[in-house]
């Protein structure tokens, strides 16, 4: 009898084996079934959106203007004026887009592929270091999953023709070389492709300074000294070269500019709220268990694992403290958590693999089931991220007003389209604003007078608005002096402008019949008297 009761326990106890078993297999399926979808999801939007000859967000357009202007033989940095005013980023970007539009022709194609190969190489390494943390190529697909699921928390930014993908991509190149390659050149490729990340987008400085302290740890003094000493060669030396050949512009618009924007207080707390705990909480719950874990771990065992502690801490920390400068700062958008978006992923794929084979049978079903739930949390509509038909038609269309006024005319929140309209491009109306609002009274005087010049000597034969209410009060008053407002372009409900963001009804502005001591209409001139 008790050898019966014995046998019909091991056989229980092996069928609820197997049923946890089957749970198991179940639920991780489940988990790698949606990251593959939402990567499927994104090749898909990528395709669908890569030859759209529109912008897909309202700054991409004068990329464009940034890099035809360089290709023309102009300096990138240089006095603002209404006719070109450079954004407050670094130069790379546009130096590379530039060099692909030679060879493919000018457009928004070869800025976007510039951004989709460097999204293609931070897949390659958040799959292969989380792969390579976890010695599972399931990690690898989960941590992919994730980032992909966070395209349009992101800002939808990972195709757009900007400089956040490219940033990212040397970024994390530069986290993959200092994490796997255990060579002595590992401390100059490193640091210089946290410099290429730095000529990029700026923000890379800080994360470039915390991860070096991490690699100074593991590797040693000389190494990190060597590390230091590139990163400060790379990223000074290009900084200090560009502010030299750039008589200080370069300075003006990347360093100077920037804290100006004054800062957005809601996200002191909502960045947390908003960005990571709402849309990601069992991926940040895991991320702040694997910092802890592996604290601990180097606690008992000190040596190599204090290195492994440090790499999660400012990893993590670093990316997520750049992305929370970022967005403290007014107009900054979600795509600056990127790179924080990015290393979660790669801690989320370990941790799942570690929790998992912590958690024994029954208890991993309940890790893949969360990691599921997760997935399946970030779900979102793709439809609002595809260019439509009536989009299109009507971007066609105010691109076919503007040409035809026979003289120039004024987009400022759209300067590309009058070049495509046989035009020339003015500055964007974010880049102007950038300047405005900064305290460096003598270059926005320069930048007023070029404006009211233009407008009060009635220099365009239209100026088309988005919306009045982005539109400084000054200017407003000064179209008002010697223009006449003529309402929206388009019947209600047809609205232009990008895929991703708000959009409008155009607003048109016409010259009004200059009064006597006006004076005449012209060829618009900068202020310093030379030619446009």
């Amino acid at each position: 009898m008790e050898l019966e009761d014995k046998a019909l326990s091991a056989s229980s106890a092996l069928r609820y084996h197997r049923a946890a078993m089957r749970t198991v297999r179940l639920t991780r399926a489940l988990a790698v079934a949606l990251s593959l979808a939402y990567l499927i999801q994104l090749v898909v939007l990528v395709s669908l959106r890569v030859q759209f000859p529109y912008s897909l967000e309202w700054m991409e357009g004068a990329m464009i203007d940034h890099v035809q202007w360089v290709m023309d033989g102009n300096a990138l940095y240089a006095e603002p004026t209404i006719r070109f005013t450079a954004f407050i980023y670094a130069p790379l970007f546009i130096y590379v887009a530039a060099g692909l539009t030679w060879l493919l022709g000018p457009g928004f194609l070869p800025l976007r592929l510039v951004s989709i190969a460097a999204t293609l190489v931070s897949f390659a390494v958040i799959f292969d270091l989380a792969r390579r943390e976890s010695r599972s190529v399931l990690a690898g697909v989960l941590a992919v999953g994730l980032f992909a699921a966070c395209f349009e928390i992101s800002g939808s930014w990972l195709d757009i023709g900007r400089v956040d993908s490219l940033r990212l991509g040397f970024l994390l190149c530069a986290v993959w070389v200092m994490r796997t390659d255990r060579s002595p050149r590992a401390a100059v490729v490193s640091a210089l492709l946290f410099s290429l990340a730095a000529l990029t987008k700026q923000s890379a400085v800080g994360v470039a300074a915390l991860m070096g302290v991490y690699f100074a740890w593991d590797r040693g003094f000389r190494p990190g000294l060597a590390y230091f000493a590139t990163l400060a060669l790379g990223t000074g030396g290009g900084w200090l070269w560009l502010h030299l050949a750039s008589e200080g512009w370069s300075t003006f618009y990347a360093w100077i500019l920037p804290p100006a924007h004054g800062m957005f207080s809601v996200m002191l707390l909502g960045y947390w709220w908003m960005d990571l705990i709402v849309p990601l909480t069992p991926a940040c719950a895991v991320a702040v268990w694997l910092i802890a874990s592996s604290g601990l771990k180097a606690r008992r065992e000190r040596g190599r694992e204090v290195g492994e502690f440090l790499f999660w801490f400012l990893f993590l920390g670093a990316t997520v403290a750049s992305g929370w400068s970022a967005r403290l700062h007014f107009g900054g958008h979600t795509n600056v958590i990127m790179p924080a978006y990015a290393a979660i992923a790669v801690a989320w794929g370990v941790g799942v693999i570690r929790l998992a084979a912590l958690a024994g049978v029954r208890g991993s079903a309940l890790v893949y089931a969360g990691c599921a739930a997760q997935l399946a949390w970030l779900v979102f509509d793709p439809r609002p991220h595809v260019p439509t038909a009536e989009l299109r038609t009507a971007n066609d269309e105010l691109v076919r007003v503007i040409g035809s006024y026979p003289g120039e005319v004024f987009v400022p929140f759209h300067g590309y389209l009058p070049v495509m309209a046989g035009k020339r491009a003015y500055s964007h109306q974010m880049m102007l604003k950038d300047v405005l609002r900064s305290s460096r009274e003598a270059e926005k005087d320069i930048l007023k007078a070029d404006i009211r010049r233009a407008v009060r000597q009635r220099q365009f034969d239209a100026v088309i608005i988005d919306n009045l209410v982005y539109t400084p009060k000054w200017l407003r008053r000064e179209l008002r002096r010697t223009y006449d407002y003529q309402g929206y372009l388009f019947d209600e409900g047809i609205e232009a402008g990008p895929v991703i963001g708000t959009r409008y009804n155009p607003q048109l502005f016409l010259p009004r019949e200059p009064a006597a001591g006006d004076g005449p209409r012209g060829e618009w001139t900068r202020s310093d008297g030379s030619d446009s």
